[in-house]
């Protein structure tokens, strides 16, 4: 399932090019102050993305599916997590490399102020490129391993093969897979290979993302050829490049005085202080009471009734939060458990645009035959196309999952917290932001909760193809273990 998902966005730019890049003390407001950018010869990227609640497509973790994450998913398990792995490798080091991220954008500065360690900053439309430059191949793979070989996770060159005609070409690597926790195992012939009785157990599946564990870059090298427009890396990885995978997040838990919405985007009608789990699933009428509530996963319903409209948890928004309770008022309070491997923790808020009548993207297209009969236009595939008005939106505008277009980036508020497991996400903090939103549509909201480690990298010289060398030491690399929800929106 997950494989025909990525081999989709495989024929397609990947869904996030956009960089929100932010210089020295540029912020909405003097106090905010966005990453400093530094010139990287490459980013490199790992996480692991629960998808914590209902109504959130597969790409919003970057790629390029529409398809809910939920039971429908058979592959999946609950938590719903996926891996993903994404990387470009440069002919050159870019200043703004640093700020591209396929998931989540790069988090502010640390806060000087003590009596307010955590900071945001905000960003308006974070639409750009990474300016003039050409990709490495490296060889058909990268991948992040443990030194003993107990976890691996495999990110595949795109395109696998050089096209015939090469002078548009341009290299990137990329996977998304479902977590594997624990290594699978299958029989396979022992001995001589002909007697059944002497079958063994082998490997078939290693787990792929080790939390807490550190974990090695490898990639075998490459070599390109004079007439493409990319250079190589010629030499495998030498095992140094490093980093120390994050701790899973574990249980978060919100609360909030005012509405809990449902599934269904409804509202239960009655004001009160609310708590939910960070997770899929939420009863409604057995709330959490303390972090240790939501240190398991709840199981989900499972009678055939419930599962036509699984409840997937919506969480509501600081906009929606009501003075009373005894949190700070209006506000959704986070609570997690602080401490573990992890540098950065940190809270993105990211209102999307309404989906578009226009967007190709919600477009069903046909193909004219020659006999006259249409049929459905492949993904990959060039012809004479024409917009079939019967099957407009891949998405019901009706539900939840359409609030919102999860390729945009309309405006973005990134956080950086303090480790010390609780935050207050007041109306407040989203003011700069809502200067915005309050003279433009904005048709959803989802949010980023997670931990995280960033590092450099030395990698070896590249060879353009001409055989001159070029140094783009150091590249980043990046790894977070994130949880994403949908804040439900009825403006």
């Amino acid at each position: 399932m997950l494989i025909a998902i990525f081999a989709l966005a495989a024929c397609e730019t990947p869904a996030r090019t956009d960089v929100p890049v932010h210089f020295v003390g540029v912020g909405e407001n003097p106090g905010e102050i966005g990453p400093e950018p530094t010139a990287y010869g490459g980013v490199v990227e790992y996480d692991s993305i629960e998808y914590a609640g209902g109504a959130l497509p597969i790409n919003l973790s970057g790629f390029g599916s529409l398809t809910e994450v939920g039971p429908q998913l058979i592959q999946f398990a609950p938590p719903y997590t996926a891996i993903l792995g994404f990387s470009y490798l440069f002919d050159q080091r870019l200043q703004t490399a640093d700020a591209f991220s396929l998931v989540t954008a790069v988090p502010p500065v640390p806060s000087s102020d003590k009596e307010n360690p955590d900071t945001c900053y905000t960003s308006i439309d974070p639409n750009g490129v990474l300016g003039s430059f050409s990709t490495v191949d490296a060889g058909d793979w990268l991948d992040f391993a443990t030194a003993d070989g107990s976890s691996d996770f495999r990110l595949s060159r795109i395109p696998a093969d050089y096209p015939p005609d090469a002078q548009n070409l341009s290299i990137y690597y990329g996977a998304l897979e479902d977590y594997h926790p624990s290594v699978r195992t299958h029989a396979v012939p022992g001995g001589d290979g002909e007697d059944p009785r002497q079958m063994t157990q082998a490997a078939y599946r290693l787990p792929n993302f080790p939390y807490g564990q550190e974990a090695i870059l490898g990639y075998p090298g490459g070599i390109s050829t004079y007439d493409t427009p990319v250079g190589s890396i010629p030499v495998a990885s030498d095992g140094k490049g490093k980093i120390t995978v994050p701790d899973e997040i574990g249980g978060v838990m919100l609360s909030w005085y005012g509405p809990y919405y449902s599934a269904n985007g409804k509202d239960d009608g009655t004001d009160a202080e609310h708590h939910a789990c960070l997770q899929y699933y939420n009863d409604p009428d057995n709330e959490p009471q303390s972090m240790a509530d939501c240190a398991t996963e709840s199981p989900p319903p499972n009678s055939a009734s419930e599962y036509e409209d699984f409840p997937g948890t919506l969480y509501t928004g600081p906009w929606d939060t009501k003075p009373g309770g005894t949190g700070v008022q209006n506000s959704v309070k986070f609570e997690w458990t602080p401490g573990g491997k992890g540098d950065q923790v940190t809270l993105e808020i990211r209102f999307l645009a309404p989906i578009s009548d226009t967007d190709p993207n919600y477009q069903s297209y046909v193909v004219h035959n020659a006999d006259g009969t249409t049929r459905p236009a492949n993904a990959c595939e060039n012809g004479d196309f024409e917009y079939d008005q019967s099957t407009y939106g891949k998405l019901d505008k009706t539900k939840p999952l359409a609030q919102g277009d999860p390729y945009s980036h309309e405006v973005v508020v990134s956080c950086l917290l303090q480790d010390d497991g609780n935050f207050d996400l007041t109306q407040d903090r989203l003011g700069d932001a809502f200067e915005y939103i309050d003279t433009h549509d904005i048709g959803g909201a989802v949010f980023f909760f997670g931990r995280g480690n960033e590092t450099e990298v030395d990698m070896p010289e590249v060879k353009d193809p001409y055989d001159q060398a070029h140094d783009i030491s150091p590249i980043k690399i990046t790894s977070r273990s994130l949880k994403v929800g949908r804040f439900d929106w009825n403006r």
